[in-house]
């Protein structure tokens, strides 16, 4: 498989997911904006969820894409990871405005983020092994069953069954029970 420019393999469909994105955000803010009520709540709740596609599955939406374009494994890692980032800093800057920059830095190991971090990681095996696949039947020689691919696969697993079968709903209070324990009971400002 022959690589493509650059902007083509990554830089391309990664804004195009970011514009994406973006977009959705802006109309779900904006949403409460029109007067008609009905109206505003179906773009609202539109806009959120394609947000949301956005940033929980965009290394579905992005590594096959690379992949596909030529991408070198590590181009379709930071691909795949670039808007969940985006969007975890974007959280990050808003709790700013009411945290210290401590307690917001400490905001960005919230149980949703390690939560969208662990999907993306089980999305990227999983899409490692689907490109593998693909190249196989395509007749290339190569291994489909890739270790670091099937490694990934079992730690976002692992962690999934830790999240929600170990402590499961009781992660957001260790989360706040941790906050408590650095940070005391009031909010910094």
């Amino acid at each position: 498989m022959e690589a493509q420019p650059c902007s083509k393999r990554i830089v391309r469909p990664v804004a195009v997911l970011f514009l994406i994105a973006a977009l959705a955000f802006i109309g779900f803010n904006n949403a409460s904006r029109i007067s008609n009520e009905n109206l505003f709540h179906i773009i609202a709740v539109v806009c959120g969820v394609v947000h949301m596609i956005c940033v929980v599955f965009s290394a579905a939406i992005i590594y096959p894409v690379a992949y596909r374009r030529g991408a070198g494994p590590g181009e379709r890692i930071l691909g795949s990871l670039f808007v969940p980032i985006a969007w975890m800093i974007k959280e990050f800057v808003v709790v700013t405005g009411v945290y210290t920059f401590f307690e917001s830095l400490y905001f960005t190991l919230n149980p949703v983020n390690i939560f969208i971090l662990t999907l993306t990681l089980l999305q990227l095996g999983i899409a490692e092994l689907c490109g593998r696949r693909r190249l196989k039947r395509r007749g290339e020689d190569i291994r489909v069953l890739a270790a670091p691919a099937v490694l990934a696969i079992v730690v976002a697993v692992g962690i999934f069954a830790f999240l929600l079968w170990g402590i499961g709903v009781y992660s957001f209070y260790a989360f706040q029970e941790g906050y408590k324990a650095i940070f005391g009971f009031g909010v910094g400002v």
